[in-house]
């Protein structure tokens, strides 16, 4: 289990990495997913990160860094279904709206999270 945690922490601080030093890279998934239902991809994905990660919780050397990382992970992927496309687009726009800058400090606090896993494995 251990590496599964590893895994998925390496997935998110290179996410958090590229996005961070190519924030137009960002910008066109923004874009790509804002279209018809593709949000809900997004959504699930993070329901199974967050999923997978409760579920091994208990094996992990920090348990409660991965069960909070898995547990945001998993409320993140609700509150978007609970809400819907719609508002899930408009929170897109406002977050597209913002300073590139902030944008990049988004990425690098999710490369950090994606850090932390690895190291709460």
């Amino acid at each position: 289990m251990p590496y599964l945690i590893k895994s998925i922490g390496i997935i998110i601080a290179i996410s958090g990495v590229v996005f961070a030093t190519m924030p137009a890279l960002a910008t066109r998934l923004i874009e790509y997913l804002k279209i018809g239902k593709r949000l809900y991809a997004i959504g699930v994905l993070r329901a199974l990160f967050g999923l997978l990660l409760l579920i091994a919780t208990p094996q992990a050397a920090l348990p409660w860094i991965v069960g909070v990382i898995g547990a945001l992970m998993l409320l993140s992927a609700v509150i978007l279904f609970f809400l819907g496309v719609e508002r899930g687009v408009a929170f897109m726009n406002w977050w597209e709206s913002k300073p590139e800058g902030a944008r990049r400090i988004g990425a690098i606090v999710a490369a950090f999270l994606g850090v932390l896993l690895i190291y709460g494995a």
